[in-house]
């Protein structure tokens, strides 16, 4: 394969960013003493997760999560996330959770963004009164 194959060099481009963002990720959660527990963390969920905040992100925050997170690599787990299917073995729990008591509406764009892109639920339910 050559090295300036355009699709070898772009999916090159999205193991290193994946891998970047992977360490910097299990090197917060050693930081922070997970090192010496049991967890399981999904990469696919991390990344829907940061997904649906990015999509609504602007100005700072969003030029922050883009030096984290490369634009490529939230489109291609937008695209992966689109490809699987709404219906059988896997299921993604993406979902946003709004506070009832606050009347926080969420912008018809975003809505639409996190519901297409990442099949995700928007819940509104009373804080206050745990489930």
């Amino acid at each position: 394969m050559n090295d300036l194959d355009p699709i070898w060099v772009k999916h090159q481009r999205l193991v290193n960013s994946n891998s970047m963002l992977a360490g910097r990720f299990m090197q917060h959660m050693h930081d922070r003493g997970h090192a010496q527990r049991n967890d399981v963390i999904s990469p696919f969920s991390v990344l829907s997760a940061l997904g649906m905040l990015h999509a609504g992100a602007a100005g700072q925050t969003r030029a922050q999560m883009n030096y984290s997170m490369p634009d490529e690599l939230l489109q291609f787990y937008t695209v992966y996330a689109d490809s699987l299917p709404r219906k059988g073995p896997f299921k993604s729990a993406n979902a946003i959770w709004l506070n009832k008591a606050n009347n926080f509406e969420i912008k018809l764009p975003y809505r639409r963004a996190v519901v297409n892109a990442y099949n995700a639920l928007i819940n509104k339910i009373d804080f206050s009164h745990p489930l």
